[in-house]
């Protein structure tokens, strides 16, 4: 899941492995710009964030 769950700039990658470890991935040098901000800030965006932790 390609999504921004965290408190860090950037969006953070959820991966999940069959033996049941979770790992996030996260870009240290990320920024967040105007626009970023603007598509976290659209509903479209929540609903896909929950549909996509439906699956978890």
């Amino acid at each position: 899941m390609a999504h921004k769950f965290l408190d860090l700039p950037g969006e953070q990658l959820l991966v999940y492995h069959p033996d049941g470890k979770i790992q996030v991935w996260a870009d240290n040098e990320a920024e967040d710009n105007e626009l970023a901000v603007s598509r976290y800030l659209h509903p479209i965006y929540t609903v896909n964030h929950g549909i996509a932790l439906g699956g978890l």
